[in-house]
C-alpha cells in the first residue's frame, strides 16, 4: 500500500458522502494531478459530480476533462468539456480546451467552430476573458494557416 492510499481513501469518502468543502477537494485533487495521478483525481472528480450538486460543478467538469485529456481519454473529454460548457456557456477555458481536443482528433472544423465561438462572444474588456480570447485567435491563425486558407489566417 503506498502512503497516499489511505489519503486517497478518506479523500474519496468524504466526496461519496457530500462532507467535503469544495475548496478542499480542488485543492487535494490539484495534488493529485500534479504528481501525475490523473485518474485517481478522474475518479474523485467523477464521484464528487455523480453526489455533489454545487453552484461549481462546471468548473469540476473542466478539471475532469482536463484530466482525462491528460491520460489520452480524448472521447471522455469532449464530454466532459461539452457538460462544463452546458452549465455555464460563457466559460470560455473548456472551449478553448474543446477546441484543442478536437484538434487532436482530426476534426478541424469542430476545432475552429469553437474557437470563433470565443472571438465572438469573449469580453476584451475582462482581462482574464481577452487572454483565452488571444489564445483562441492564435489557434485560430495556426490552424488556418496549416490548412493553407491564409487569407483567412492573416485576418487573426
Amino acid at each position: 500500500m503506498s502512503l497516499e492510499e489511505p489519503e486517497f481513501t478518506s479523500e474519496l469518502l468524504l466526496v461519496w458522502q457530500g462532507k467535503q468543502e469544495f475548496f478542499a477537494f480542488l485543492n487535494y485533487t490539484s495534488q493529485l494531478e500534479a504528481k501525475g495521478l490523473h485518474p485517481l483525481a478522474a475518479v474523485l472528480y467523477q464521484t464528487w459530480l455523480k453526489r455533489n450538486q454545487t453552484p461549481y460543478n462546471h468548473f469540476v467538469y473542466y478539471n475532469l476533462a482536463v484530466a482525462l485529456s491528460n491520460e489520452g481519454d480524448l472521447m471522455g473529454a469532449e464530454e466532459a468539456y461539452g457538460q462544463a460548457i452546458q452549465l455555464s456557456p460563457a466559460f470560455l477555458q473548456p472551449r478553448l480546451n474543446l477546441g484543442l481536443n478536437y484538434e487532436r482528433q482530426g476534426k478541424r472544423d469542430a476545432a475552429i467552430t469553437e474557437w470563433r465561438w470565443i472571438d465572438e462572444n469573449a469580453a476584451t474588456d475582462h482581462p482574464d476573458q481577452l487572454a483565452i480570447k488571444i489564445q483562441a485567435l492564435n489557434h485560430l491563425g495556426r490552424i488556418l494557416e496549416n490548412t493553407g486558407q491564409y487569407a483567412e489566417a492573416l485576418g487573426y
